[in-house]
């Protein structure tokens, strides 16, 4: 008996140059990847779209505007990459990433924002800041990157089969929950950075969480490669790694 499987439409906006392109079909590939992988067994799938894939071309129209008609209006969500501060203007907007955000802002429609770290993104970083309603994520490498974009996926996913609620609010309640276990990351590494080999009950304690809360933070920053774990016939602890010492 076949079943009917919720497929949801995800627009990569990005800036388009070299610089933004290798992580864009990077992230392409991962959505791809994991629609290969678990579309059978979870009832719900992803498909990427962008320029170049998704739209032909076109001559007379504004070239945001066929992108715009040909994947924004039919994306069910977007993801957008800030990798450089470099963008070409567009309308009212500093950037054409910008603009995309705001259009899938006006239409209803959930993005979830993801802005490497850096100094020379301190500028588009605060006019997202500065959105307000705007909740976005830094990333600092691939693996990072790899890290959210999965649990992004992974997390929707599950709500959607959880229970009967809508394509945008699983998305939005996928991204505010990654978003909060972010906070609770920092919290933690900041915390193990001036506290070598601590327990979990140690780190639940300073932070005054319970144990079990931390478990799952703690298995994505070892995921991760940021923190490393030790184990003896006493106790488990854990500590930063080295190279992450180095970058403090």
């Amino acid at each position: 008996m076949s079943v009917d499987k919720t497929v949801l439409k995800c627009m990569i906006c990005s800036a388009k140059n070299d610089e933004t392109k290798k992580l864009v079909e990077h992230c392409r590939e991962m959505i791809n990847h994991w629609s290969e992988i678990n579309a059978t067994y979870r009832d719900v799938s992803f498909v990427a779209m962008g320029q170049g894939i998704n739209s032909v071309p076109g001559s007379g129209e504004d070239a945001q505007k066929v992108i715009e008609e040909q994947i924004l209006n039919k994306a069910d969500f977007g993801i957008a990459i800030i990798e450089t501060p470099k963008g070409t203007p567009y309308g009212n907007s500093v950037t054409t990433t910008e603009h995309e955000i705001e259009m899938f802002l006006s239409a209803k429609k959930y993005i979830a924002v993801y802005i490497k770290k850096g100094s020379e993104l301190d500028a588009i970083r605060k006019r997202i800041q500065d959105r307000k309603s705007i909740l976005y994520q830094e990333y600092n490498s691939y693996i990072d990157f790899n890290h959210y974009i999965r649990d992004l996926l992974d997390v929707t996913a599950n709500k959607l089969m959880a229970k009967n609620v809508s394509k945008y609010d699983s998305l939005k309640n996928a991204h505010q929950e990654l978003y909060m276990n972010q906070g609770i990351r920092k919290k933690i590494f900041d915390y193990l950075y001036s506290h070598s080999n601590s327990t979990p009950k140690d780190i639940a304690l300073a932070l005054r969480l319970s144990p079990q809360a931390i478990q799952k933070t703690l298995k994505d920053l070892l995921y991760s490669g940021k923190i490393v774990r030790y184990e003896t016939k006493r106790k488990v602890t854990y500590s930063i790694t080295q190279s992450q010492e180095s970058t403090k």
